[in-house]
């Protein structure tokens, strides 16, 4: 019984430490299930390739915080094939913080549809708190910008509340950044061009429920040290013809 106890205990430990991980995955999942219009079109191939390459260099260190990269199944890479990831659980020196961050870059826009906060958590078990949805502004690499903060909580099977809190937003190119699913339906309403210019999602996950002040705070050392080269390629301008729906339907007839 004891043996048994003690597995239990090691597999819950191994479910809570990867929750943040899982939801990730859930956000990124589904991007298979859509055409992508402008897949050889060689500004948006140009655009990714330069997307990968500075998130390559995506450093292990930011700020006084060192990070260790946080494995994604092979399986759930097959399925997903994001055109790019990082995913990394940050430590602070000499304290005992830790955030999980996350940025994933979709060649769709339309592959982001749902996979967002308010939709990912709960699906893997975390109940959105009442008035737990704030907007705060952070330094991110060189520009203040304003992310989304979530808060979520659970019960265990002992029935112990879990706390997480998750700081969310998007990067489009010609410099957009947006809080908002409805924004981004909008940009990706006005047509299939409009979708093909991809979209990020930058995501850091804490445990517990900080206070605001605490976030925002390691949120900015965080970020803040974020190459400024990466935030550009990830923005940066493109000229992409957008077409109606409208003008679709009437070129498919």
């Amino acid at each position: 019984m004891k043996v048994r106890s003690t597995r239990l205990g090691s597999i819950r430990m191994r479910v809570n430490r990867s929750a943040p991980v899982l939801s990730i995955l859930l956000m990124i999942g589904g991007w298979f299930l859509i055409d992508n219009p402008l897949g050889e079109d060689g500004q948006i191939l140009q655009h990714r390739a330069n997307i990968v390459m500075e998130m390559d260099k995506f450093p292990y260190q930011l700020d006084n915080w060192w990070g260790a990269d946080v494995p994604v199944p092979t399986s759930a890479m097959e399925i997903l094939r994001p055109n790019s990831l990082v995913s990394r659980r940050f430590s602070k020196l000499e304290t005992s913080d830790e955030v999980v961050l996350a940025l994933i870059h979709c060649s769709d826009l339309r592959d982001m549809m749902g996979h967002y906060p308010p939709v990912c958590y709960p699906a893997t078990g975390w109940t959105l708190n009442e008035a737990g949805t704030e907007d705060v502004t952070v330094k991110l690499a060189d520009i203040n910008a304003q992310m989304r903060l979530y808060r979520f909580h659970r019960f265990d099977q002992e029935g112990l509340q879990k706390e997480q809190t998750v700081l969310s937003i998007f990067l489009l190119p010609n410099q957009m950044l947006l809080t908002d699913m409805q924004e981004l339906k909008g940009r990706s309403s006005k047509g299939r061009n409009m979708s093909a210019i991809g979209v990020a999602q930058l995501q850091m996950v804490f445990t517990d429920s900080p206070d605001t002040e605490v976030v925002v705070s390691h949120a900015t050392e965080l970020l803040g040290a974020i190459p400024m080269q990466l935030i550009s390629a990830l923005y940066a301008p493109l000229n992409i013809e957008t077409t109606s729906p409208t003008n679709e339907s009437e070129r498919a007839g």
